[in-house]
């Protein structure tokens, strides 16, 4: 008589050997439900696929895994029909994708290797940063700065100006005017958001705007004498700084001692101008003479420039008359040897007319060469070829001119 211990140990027995083939199933099967999906449409980093059990499509019972490299991405599910794979890559790269149906005791794989080349799920480098600006000047001391990123550019990148360590601003552009000085700018750009560093950088620029006195010079638009003796003149001064307060002008014409004219006003970049009169000679006319125009730049600090000049010979239509008519008379007696000239010429008077000053102009007016010794050999080996004006001074304060060229 059998124990109901040994009942129980034979019923669990048979009940192994029934279950066992079951809960096995899912890892041996009999490899007879044909597997298929078709060439994958990759998009970039997508891929779409369906697949389907072409031995006893519609199984109801089929169940359906999908692989990316050996690792599920979806499944199981049970499907009626077909079943699709929606799945992005994380970059470029050989792939193989792989979908395994079951039904019981029966199952299937199948494969396909695809290589991803258009996708690039890497976020960009943040921590690329190059920090740099530009500028522009209003009114002198107003400056209008564009804050900007030479590396990689991202969307949580982070701008702090600073002026001499002050910060000032955190946003990418800044508007600031200053006072009279030197300033340091320094504009830094931070990335908090890239791994768990910070990345960061910093560029700094001296900013001087400090007064200046011009550099460039006066321009005598217009110089001309009347026959009755008198005449009139122009000129303008393009000053290219924003510190003048005003300019104080002056004019001499030949021997004459400087007369005043006047200020004028104005602390933009920008355009200084003056008209005048040239008054009656007692005797004769400016014919030849010549007219210094004279400029004096006084800053806002109170600093007050070095004297600006230059110099114009005055025509009279039909060459005037009095000293300055007899001045053809005058050029004659002088000659300038060799003409053209490559390293020196000399200037020979054979008249009474004493020169007293002697200056090289090129064609713009410039002065390339000046206080000139007429009694000597003038060395002109340094100027470029081309064609040049000597003026000559003469005692009584008119002026003849010569032309030059150098080859």
């Amino acid at each position: 008589m059998k124990t109901k211990k040994t009942q129980y140990s034979v019923l669990l027995f048979f009940m192994a050997i029934f279950l066992t083939p079951l809960s096995a199933s899912a890892q041996f099967c009999n490899d007879n439900i044909n597997v298929w999906f078709g060439t994958p449409n990759v998009t970039e980093c997508d891929v779409k696929v369906i697949g389907i059990n072409q031995s006893d499509p519609g199984n109801p019972n089929d169940i359906f895994t999908w692989y990316v490299n050996n690792v599920i991405v979806e499944g199981p599910v049970q499907q009626s029909i077909d079943d699709k794979l929606d799945y992005t890559f994380p970059g470029d790269g050989m792939y193989t994708i792989k979908l395994r149906i079951t039904n019981g005791f029966n199952c299937g794989t199948f494969e396909r290797v695809v290589n991803v080349t258009d996708c690039d799920n890497d976020p960009p480098n943040c921590c690329d940063i190059d920090a740099d600006f530009s500028y522009s000047v209003s009114n002198c001391t107003n400056y209008s700065f564009t804050g900007i990123n030479n590396g990689t550019e991202c969307p949580t990148q982070q701008y702090q100006w600073k002026i001499d360590g002050t910060v000032v601003s955190n946003s990418q552009n800044l508007n600031y005017n200053f006072g009279y000085g030197s300033y340091q700018v320094c504009l830094t750009i931070t990335n908090n958001s890239f791994d768990v560093r910070d990345c960061i950088d910093t560029y700094c620029q001296t900013i001087n705007t400090s007064p200046d006195c011009p550099s460039n010079g006066i321009i005598v638009n217009n110089a001309e004498c009347t026959s009755n003796g008198g005449g009139d003149a122009s000129a303008n001064w393009q000053v290219n700084v924003c510190d003048v307060d005003f300019i104080t002008w002056s004019y001499s014409i030949g021997p004459h001692v400087d007369q005043p004219l006047w200020n004028t006003y104005g602390n933009a970049i920008g355009m200084h101008q003056v008209n005048f009169n040239l008054p009656n000679r007692p005797s004769g006319t400016w014919h030849n003479f010549i007219l210094v125009v004279k400029g004096q730049a006084t800053l806002l600090d109170g600093t007050v420039c070095n004297e600006v000049y230059n110099t114009v010979t005055l025509v009279c239509p039909g060459g005037g008359g009095g000293t300055g008519g007899n001045q053809k008379g005058a050029e004659s007696k002088f000659s300038i040897y060799p003409n053209p000239a490559d390293i020196s010429f000399e200037i020979s008077s054979n008249g009474d007319h004493v020169a007293q000053k002697v200056l090289i102009k090129d064609l713009f007016g410039k002065i390339v060469k000046q206080d000139v010794n007429i009694e000597a050999e003038v060395n002109v080996s340094s100027l470029t070829k081309g064609i040049y004006i000597v003026e000559i001074l003469l005692e009584d304060g008119s002026m003849i001119t010569k032309k030059l060229l150098i080859k």
